[in-house]
């Protein structure tokens, strides 16, 4: 895991224009903190899963997009990035550069309405590089959008008519969508965390590497120190004597010798 923070995009829903306006994720990060005590998925292994959203460039598109990050990140699930198709080259250098960076993470990425047949051209193309694409899901209403070429487990959400011609995914027929359609309906976001939870439990996070217990200083001698001189010192005791002979601890030392005065003695003259 590196030391690197990255900072979660979403589309902020009362921004009406076409190009689109990019946020910061701290209300996701908020929400899955607070949805983590009911989560029955651990936060390591939640955290392993990064999750790539495109969605539509008009107005209700990018209110159905705000939603479906909002319900992703309420069931726990904070590394959720939004964006209109225009930041799908942003995204793509993303998974790039996490990848590099946690090898151990793996990726979701979502296309919804428009932008659907974007997200799966994204998640070919980021397979082929080695970067471990988990899920695709594509939710579009007629359920043209071919899956993905290669193998990769999809979902497809759509409306009862046209959806079943994708016969390699697993689909979620939704026949009355809520208000902003399918992108939005609680539907589509339970099925889509359930697929996160599932492939979160199976991706298990790094583990931390212990500390080496058998480290050596390198500047220990490779022979024992001697006392050569001053036997009666008080810190003798931290030396081996010649002879392997060392004074214990607590061994009073013995009563040392006056030393004759060297020089002259010129007093009283």
């Amino acid at each position: 895991m590196t030391g690197r923070i990255w900072l979660f995009s979403g589309v902020a829903a009362t921004i009406f224009s076409a190009s689109g306006c990019i946020t910061d994720g701290y209300e996701s990060a908020k929400l899955a903190r607070d949805a983590g005590p009911s989560c029955d998925i651990p936060l390591a292994h939640r955290n392993q899963v990064y999750v790539f959203v495109m969605g539509g460039n008009n107005p209700v598109e990018m209110l159905a997009l705000d939603k479906f990050r909002r319900g992703l990140s309420a069931q726990g699930f904070a590394k959720v990035a939004t964006g209109p198709s225009i930041y799908s080259s942003w995204m793509a250098s993303e998974l790039r550069r996490i990848h590099s960076e946690e090898p151990t993470a793996v990726f979701v990425i979502a296309g919804l309405d428009s932008s659907a047949s974007l997200a799966v051209k994204m998640s070919e193309k980021a397979s082929d590089e080695g970067i471990p694409i988990r899920e695709v899901v594509i939710v579009d209403p007629t359920g043209k959008t071919p899956t993905p070429r290669g193998g990769l487990r999809t979902l497809m959400v759509g409306t009862s008519y046209g959806i079943r011609g994708n016969s390699s995914a697993e689909t979620l027929v939704i026949t009355v969508p809520g208000q902003l359609g399918l992108s939005a309906d609680s539907r589509t976001i339970d099925r889509v965390v359930q697929l996160l939870n599932e492939i979160a439990i199976e991706n298990p996070p790094p583990a931390h590497k212990e500390a080496d217990s058998g480290w050596a200083y390198p500047l220990a001698p490779d022979v024992p120190i001697t006392l050569e001189s001053k036997p009666d010192s008080e810190w003798d005791f931290m030396f081996d004597r010649p002879g392997g002979v060392t004074r214990a601890i607590d061994e009073p030392l013995p009563p040392r010798t006056p030393t004759p005065a060297t020089g002259n003695n010129t007093a009283g003259k």
